[in-house]
């Protein structure tokens, strides 16, 4: 429910500048959502979580190039 919706190849996902303090940055990705034994709605994500000594700016940039790579990988959602 925190950070900036976005797409990335036809997922859900959301960006978390500084989640854990400067220099931080997270992109959490939407695998797929589903409904579990007792009857609990689950989400499954790629969580992609960057920190280093560089501007915000460039950590973003990185983080999704790199969740890009790795969501090309997934499943399509359903």
């Amino acid at each position: 429910t925190d950070g900036t919706p976005t797409r990335i190849r036809d997922h859900r996902a959301l960006l978390h500048p500084e989640p854990d303090g400067p220099h931080t940055f997270k992109v959490q990705i939407t695998q797929r959502t589903y409904t579990d034994t007792r009857n609990r709605e689950l989400t499954e994500t790629l969580n992609i979580v960057l920190s280093g000594n560089a501007p915000q700016k460039s950590l973003r940039a990185l983080a999704l190039t790199l969740a890009d790579t790795a969501t090309a990988k997934l499943p399509k959602p359903v």
